[in-house]
């Protein structure tokens, strides 16, 4: 996962939503959608919990979640 994949991430878990957030960086909703699919079958664990209608976060995500606020503690959206 890249630096511009953790913060896609970070702005989906954040917001739990997938098309305001391609919104917002001019991204396709299909596009920011199959980010999360690459390091969870690289990794083997879920990230996201995605549905037609939701996006939560599985406990995978959670801990990606509080880490990527550790690690980017200063950027302006932790």
């Amino acid at each position: 996962m890249n630096f511009g994949d953790l913060d896609a991430f970070v702005a989906v878990a954040r917001s739990r939503n997938f098309r305001r957030v391609a919104f917002a960086q001019r991204a396709t909703v299909s596009s920011l959608s199959q980010m999360p699919c690459d390091p969870e079958e690289r990794f083997g664990v879920r990230l996201m919990n995605r549905t037609t209608r939701r996006v939560g976060l599985a406990d995978a995500g959670e801990f990606l979640l509080a880490w990527a606020r550790v690690i980017w503690s200063g950027r302006v959206w932790i």
